[in-house]
């Protein structure tokens, strides 16, 4: 049974089905969940004042007698839970045990030990195979699971997962996804070798303190190298994942076709994590909030075709992005659907053979009379059919 309750009322084992706010403007990456943990109920209080539980799927409003009991060691169990439903248990494990794995390894790092590919092996394989069992799941715990003492630890693991989202939707051959996870986990661990004074700094980084922070993609290729066997295309993500296709990145400047795509894809969600998550510096995005920041940058930044792959990847379509629907025709992100990120409503702006119409017409593909027509695709926004739609539209205001 679904029902309405105070924020207050929330605790661990509920699973929330709906908020008194728009999904897309809380920081959440799905819009139905079980609440695991302290820092979801604390994030939820802040944006929420009642939320919608489902009762058959989690536990209800505190009736200690039938809903839980209390173990010895006093900790609270529940009694009452789908299995299918207990995702974030399910991977939840698997999560943190990256990021004691990683942690491990960045404190070998600090002491100037040698890292132990094996154990890096084991983590971009572990969360690639989490990736293939169930990707939203495990998106899930990127969006609930914000709070870790080691904050590149965090980062690595959540870049490593998004990575190997984006090149499972790519289908890219086993190997290149092999050494994507890899290079994506393994992206930032250069930052070792910037002072804290300058990462936990709140205020914009002097000339200087910059120059220092771009040294940690040779620093981290300097630290990879001492490792034996380690992959050549994995070294080129760590230390190139902050050049930009127009040469205006460092620390080479590297013009787009000496950029490869692995560490195309590494560049986009990098940035996308770093915007979603939390850091001394700046409030976190939500997710179409970031995206849309990333889908209006422009191609001299990222890869556009890559980040209209991502944006199909994670389901969630910023507003005026262009999108292709399964009938052919070419059609305008007018709002967002809160309770179904991937049916917006949208303004249909071409014909099927893709010929700009005299009036766009709205289209709304949450309306059970249109769930027949689907998203098939996102268009780069550097597309040359973008740019000519442009043309005519501001030919038709003159």
């Amino acid at each position: 049974m679904v029902k309405k309750i105070n924020i207050n009322q929330l605790r661990k084992g509920m699973f929330v089905c709906g908020t008194d706010r728009k999904w897309l403007d809380t920081p959440f990456f799905r819009t139905k969940f079980l609440i695991s943990s302290d820092k979801q109920i604390n994030t939820l209080k802040e944006y929420c004042q009642t939320v919608s539980i489902d009762t058959a799927k989690g536990l209800d409003v505190a009736e200690p007698d039938h809903t839980e009991t209390i173990t010895d060691a006093g900790k609270v169990s529940t009694t009452q839970m789908s299995s299918d439903l207990n995702e974030n248990a399910t991977f939840k494990p698997i999560y943190q045990q990256s990021l004691l794995l990683f942690g491990e390894l960045l404190n070998d790092a600090r002491g100037d030990r040698v890292l132990d590919g094996g154990k890096i092996d084991k983590i971009a394989a572990d969360l690639l195979a989490a990736v293939s069992a169930d990707t939203q799941a495990i998106l899930g715990l990127i969006q609930c699971n914000r709070e870790n003492k080691d904050r590149l630890a965090l980062k690595s693991v959540n870049v490593c997962i998004l990575a190997a989202v984006l090149g499972a939707y790519l289908k890219l051959p086993e190997n290149n996804l092999r050494l994507l996870v890899r290079g994506a986990l393994l992206h930032d661990i250069g930052m070792l070798a910037v002072p804290d004074a300058v990462l936990l700094k709140t205020v914009a980084l002097t000339p200087e303190e910059r120059l220092v922070v771009q040294q940690h993609p040779a620093y981290g290729l300097a630290l990879l190298s001492k490792v034996p066997e380690m992959p050549a295309d994995v070294l080129e993500i760590v230390v190139s994942h902050h050049e930009q296709l127009d040469g205006g990145g460092y620390p080479n400047g590297l013009l787009a076709e000496r950029i490869g795509e692995l560490t195309r894809i590494v560049r986009i969600v990098s940035v996308y994590e770093a915007l979603t998550g939390e850091r001394f510096y700046h409030k976190s995005l939500t997710p179409l909030e970031a995206l849309t920041s990333l889908y209006g940058s422009g191609p001299s930044l990222f890869d556009t075709q890559l980040l209209a792959r991502f944006i199909e990847a994670l389901g969630i379509y910023p507003v005026n992005s262009i999108v292709e629907l399964q009938t052919d025709e070419l059609a305008a992100v007018a709002r967002e659907n809160s309770q179904s990120p991937r049916r917006p409503l949208v303004k249909v702006i071409t014909n099927p053979q893709k010929q700009l119409l005299f009036q766009e017409r709205l289209l709304d593909l949450a309306d059970e009379q249109q769930n027949q027509i689907n998203i098939v695709r996102v268009l780069a926004s550097d597309e040359p059919i973008i740019e000519l739609l442009k043309m005519f539209v501001e030919l038709e205001k003159t």
